[in-house]
């Protein structure tokens, strides 16, 4: 039943005789009835008061590279940052974390905390090292 039938058959208004009660347009005749749909439709679909989320981010970004500075690497996370930071006016710090082929900055980024303030540039390296050695982090 698709939500204009079910919208006709809670509001139970009066068609003309040449419709049948499929197609009939909706009718204010019964407000009372178009008034409680209406809230229990906003209601299924969410549309209810939420609470006010903070805006994100309150506080800088820190973007970590786990490789050498003046890189592509490097090059490419300072170019992201500065348009994350236009885009979310708030300050994109870019770390350099070099070693191990990456795993000392993926592992710092792993570490951090789980609050959204802390991003990783990852990269292959993510995916083939675990497969080359011993990793403290889960890269999936």
């Amino acid at each position: 039943m698709t939500v204009r039938k079910f919208a006709y058959t809670i509001c139970r208004a009066p068609l003309p005789p040449t419709m049948s009660r499929s197609d009939a347009p909706p009718s204010l005749m019964h407000p009372l009835r178009l008034v409680l749909f209406l809230m229990l439709l906003a209601l299924a679909t969410g549309a209810q008061p939420q609470a006010q989320a903070q805006a994100y981010p309150a506080r800088p970004v820190h973007l970590i590279v786990p490789f050498p500075p003046a890189g592509g690497n490097d090059v490419f996370a300072r170019l992201l940052a500065q348009k994350l930071g236009e885009s979310w006016k708030q300050q994109v710090l870019v770390e350099n974390r070099p070693g191990a082929g990456g795993n000392i900055g993926t592992e710092f980024a792993a570490r951090a905390a789980p609050d959204g303030y802390t991003l990783l540039l990852a990269l292959t390296g993510l995916v083939i090292n675990p497969h080359l050695q011993r990793v403290s982090f889960d890269p999936l």
